[in-house]
C-alpha cells in the first residue's frame, strides 16, 4: 500500500519532461487505486494534493519544469508532521490545511511578518502492522 514517504520519493525521481511526468502519473494511478477505501487520511488528502497538480499539468498548461516544483509543494505538508509555510506565499495552503484539521503555529520573525508551522494531525485511524498484531492478541 502506498505511503507518503513512497509518494514524495516517486516524486523526487521526476525530471522536468512530458515522458517522465507520464511515467510518475501511471505509477501514481496504478499505486493509489481506490485509496480513498484503505489509505490513512493524509495519504488521500497527499494523492489528491499530487492528482491536482497533474490536473494542473493536463489541463491548465502548467510548463514540465513547473510540474516537480509544484508536486514537491504539493506532498511537502504531509511528507513530516511538521511542515513550515509563508503566509505570504502560501497563504491558500495555509487556509487548506486548516480545513484539514491541521495545527498552525506562527512564528515571528524579525521583519514582523510570521513563518506558520504546520502540525499534521494524526491519522483518525491506526492501520499499522503492529497495531494489527496487538488486536489480534487482546482479542
Amino acid at each position: 500500500m502506498l505511503n507518503i514517504h513512497q509518494l514524495s520519493d516517486a516524486i523526487s525521481h521526476v525530471k522536468p519532461e512530458n515522458e517522465s511526468i507520464e511515467q510518475f502519473e501511471r505509477w501514481l494511478r496504478r499505486e493509489s487505486r481506490n485509496v480513498h477505501s484503505w489509505g490513512e487520511e493524509a495519504v488521500v488528502d497527499a494523492v489528491l494534493a499530487v492528482e491536482s497538480v497533474l490536473s494542473s499539468y493536463r489541463f491548465d498548461s502548467m510548463q514540465p519544469d513547473e510540474v516537480k516544483k509544484e508536486l514537491e509543494n504539493a506532498v511537502r505538508p504531509f511528507d513530516s508532521p511538521y511542515s513550515v509555510l509563508d503566509p505570504s506565499r502560501d497563504f491558500a495552503e495555509l487556509l487548506r490545511l486548516r480545513m484539514l484539521g491541521h495545527r498552525l503555529i506562527g512564528e515571528p520573525k524579525n521583519d514582523g511578518s510570521y513563518i506558520m508551522f504546520v502540525q499534521r494531525k494524526p491519522p483518525s485511524s491506526v492501520t499499522s502492522a503492529n497495531s494489527s498484531r496487538i488486536v489480534e492478541a487482546t482479542m
